[in-house]
């Protein structure tokens, strides 16, 4: 029961919470169940409750009156994050391009990070990893949270205890996914998270609001600097990488090394970041600061040579840094795409995003210069177009074949979707759709609009209280037409 009382604290009391777009905006506060709350501290014979109304009353006393524990900005392509407890920190996230940042406003610092790392539940005789955990989603419980009606979903933690013990997550459909830092498996679910709790503790959203957002927000500001990530020391036990590998710290030295579920070391504690294994390889820096991979065993695959090193599990692809250039290696180390750029992006498509004298273009993996770098900002690409974001905070639709313009317009906003010839577009502070040849299919006439997906889209009509959906011929179709 005490290491599911570390699980509740960590749910309820976690100190990395949370041109233009419209987005939404979640302020959360501390969740505390009525059966928690009507627990007689003083009184109460059972330890178990009375240790988690204890953990309750501690949670009421760090949520500040009309001041929210954690806020979160989400939309379709951006996450920023911020925690108001203790020392401020903002994770921020380009979807997307799989990028996360962590922020520190106070020092002007910011880190890199993985956008989703993961969580070891610490159970007593075995550990697991909480994102491997089946999620089951509950048909027929419905609620409705800070005026949006959510669903449930629940993740199973504990069975060989007296009661089985569940992490129960209300999320709704009407706002985009919201996942951070070691909360993975948000990922999984088809919406935004608006109440995660376990044992009657967690966090709740408290109001939602719909803002047009300057996308700048989900920058690193010019005047921060970057910094080596702290080593997460937070947890009470310790860090799991891989199935039977975790971390230990040296108490002298600070720096890290591998072990297994045992504690037999493997490697020294010699290391200054170890990541999550992918596979059977993981990210790690020395005490140099210099990065490279290993195996489970704690040989090195990779050297340790590369300033900067980071992996994408979608393209099988390492983004790596020698002297202020970037490049990208395949999963075994061949160079696939030389150092030579100020930024590049992981492939999608086949293709990544490059940054050349602070101007954009798009390369192959063959490292052929496909769009030049004549553009101030790109923001995805499809097999086929690719959408700009320019200085005046406008959006432009391009083919990637000839590098060619296809909006004789500038839009307020503009997404790719899964219909190579439909695009998602916003004028006027009205959504609607355009196709590969520039002109409007659907009208601009909606409030909010989501991209086509399997053939169908969500909107919202304007005063209307309720999203409805429809087909690429901007037709109303029924939910049970598309599921």
């Amino acid at each position: 029961m005490k290491k599911l009382l570390l699980l509740c604290i960590w749910i309820g009391i976690c100190s990395t919470l949370f041109a233009q777009q419209n987005t939404f905006k979640i302020d959360y506060g501390f969740y505390i169940s009525e059966g928690l709350k009507n627990i007689d501290v003083e009184n109460e014979k059972d330890e178990a409750k009375k240790q988690l109304a204890m953990t309750a009353l501690m949670a009421s006393i760090f949520q500040e009156e009309d001041k929210p524990v954690a806020q979160a900005y989400v939309n379709k392509d951006y996450l920023w994050i911020s925690s108001g407890l203790l020392q401020e920190s903002i994770q921020i996230t380009n979807k997307a391009k799989d990028e996360s940042f962590i922020l520190y406003p106070q020092l002007k610092q910011y880190s890199l990070t993985p956008s989703i790392t993961d969580k070891i539940l610490d159970l007593g005789d075995s550990y697991d990893l909480l994102s491997d955990l089946a999620v089951e989603f509950v048909k027929g419980k419905e609620k409705t949270i800070a005026g949006y009606p959510c669903k449930l979903a629940q993740i199973k933690v504990a069975s060989n205890t007296e009661q089985p013990v569940y992490v129960d997550i209300w999320y709704t459909e009407e706002v985009p996914t919201l996942y951070w830092g070691e909360y993975a498996y948000l990922a999984k679910l088809p919406g935004a998270a608006l109440q995660i709790s376990a044992m009657g503790i967690g966090l709740e959203a408290r109001q939602i609001t719909k803002e047009d957002m300057d996308l700048s927000i989900f920058q690193v500001p010019e005047d921060y600097t970057l910094v080596e990530a702290p080593f997460d020391d937070s947890n009470s036990g310790p860090q799991a990488v891989a199935d039977n590998r975790l971390l230990y710290t040296d108490s002298v030295s600070g720096l890290v090394g591998l072990m297994d579920s045992l504690m037999n070391p493997i490697t020294e504690a010699v290391y200054t970041y170890i990541a999550q294994y992918d596979g059977e390889q993981a990210i790690a820096s020395n005490s140099n600061y210099k990065y490279g991979t290993m195996n489970l065993n704690g040989e090195p695959i990779l050297p340790f040579t590369y300033d900067y090193l980071a992996y994408d599990e979608n393209s099988a692809s390492f983004s790596f840094n020698v002297e202020n250039q970037y490049g990208l290696l395949d999963r075994n180390g061949k160079t696939i795409i030389p150092a030579k750029y100020e930024h590049i992006s992981f492939p999608i498509k086949g293709l990544a995003t490059f940054q050349k004298n602070g101007r954009y273009g798009l390369v192959d993996l063959k490292a052929k210069e496909v769009v030049p770098p004549t553009h101030d900002y790109i923001l995805e690409n499809s097999e086929t177009h690719f959408t700009t974001l320019e200085n005046d905070g406008k959006y432009s639709l391009y083919t990637i074949h000839g590098n060619k313009k296809i909006t004789d317009q500038a839009y307020d906003y503009l997404a790719l979707s899964d219909e190579p010839t439909i695009f998602l577009a916003s004028k006027g502070g009205k959504y609607g759709y355009i196709d590969h040849t520039g002109k409007t299919i659907i009208p601009f006439q909606y409030a909010y609009a989501s991209s086509f997906a399997n053939g169908v889209a969500q909107v919202l009509i304007e005063d209307a209280e309720d999203y409805i959906w429809i087909n690429t011929k901007g037709q109303k179709v029924k939910p049970a037409e598309h599921e």
